[in-house]
């Protein structure tokens, strides 16, 4: 089969190939994630827009490089406006953790008790489990009980999105 390859430089070379490497490009996973070809579009997720992301041409400029590097990149829209979703739900719980709380999270005193956001699959329901000195990356925690049931209260809707309908992949 002929196909054209395109350069990091945007020179094209007319290329052969065979029907076992053909098979293995379109095998490729795809993920969402993946570097456009130049010229063509690709999404940055950027919740304070309408859409929460933003659609842009890449160039293989500085900035195209700075978004892929800092992986706010995306070939798929519906990821884009997915992680966007998501990544301010999470700015949104680290804002009103922060807001809501009476005393500092210290994570060397095992016998303060910390909370967080969590789903129950088996029984389809917000929790707020306990944490003492185990934390998690990514988790939002909570000085008390009290403030995070309010705050699963408060973004009940979109925690539940979270937990049951976004994808991070394709």
């Amino acid at each position: 089969m002929k196909a054209k390859l395109v350069l990091d430089n945007g020179k094209e070379i007319d290329v052969e190939l065979s029907t076992e490497q053909l098979a293995e490009i379109q095998a490729k996973k795809k993920t969402g994630y993946e570097r456009v070809n130049k010229g063509e579009t690709y999404y940055l997720a950027i919740s304070e827009t309408e859409d929460g992301y933003l659609d842009t041409f890449d160039k293989y400029g500085e900035s195209d490089e700075l978004f892929y590097e800092g992986a706010n990149y995306y070939n798929d829209e519906t990821l884009a406006e997915n992680n966007a979703r998501a990544d301010q739900l999470m700015r949104q719980l680290r804002r009103f953790a922060v807001e809501n709380s009476e005393e500092e999270l210290d994570w060397n005193n095992i016998n303060q008790l910390k909370y967080y956001c969590c789903y129950d699959y088996h029984n389809k329901e917000l929790i707020s489990p306990l944490a003492y000195h185990l934390r998690d990356f990514g988790n939002i925690y909570f000085d008390s009980e009290k403030t995070c049931q309010k705050a699963i209260e408060e973004f009940k809707d979109e925690l539940i999105w979270f937990f049951t309908e976004y994808k991070d992949r394709v």
